[in-house]
């Protein structure tokens, strides 16, 4: 009897352990996503910049008309494939950030 309780003891605090060390993983990895997304979301910003600024630069008046159009079009979500794009940036964010770190 002695010996079982030791055992089950034993193994529920082994277990314990265990499962902490996965809960502290994954809070270090989620941590990580986020660092990531607001990197990405970082040069998002940085590559839409130009962009915004040769539309203001742009002196000729556009029609009402393509502006709706135009804001219809980008208010339709594409599936799947921001996402998928997100996940392949933030994959790649990884893998650089793997080859920095083990460069050190």
């Amino acid at each position: 009897y002695f010996d079982s309780v030791a055992f089950w003891k034993q193994a529920y605090t082994k277990a314990e352990a265990t499962q902490s060390e996965l809960n502290d993983r994954i809070y270090e990895l989620e941590q990580r996503v986020q660092t990531l997304k607001l990197k990405l979301k970082q040069e998002d910003n940085d590559c839409d910049t130009p962009e915004r600024d040769k539309r203001k630069e742009s002196k000729e008046p556009a029609a009402p008309d393509s502006q709706r159009k135009r804001k219809k079009t980008n208010n339709t979500p594409k599936v799947g494939s921001s996402s998928e794009a997100e996940l392949d940036r933030l994959s790649e964010l990884i893998c650089q950030e793997n080859l920095t770190n083990s460069s050190e």
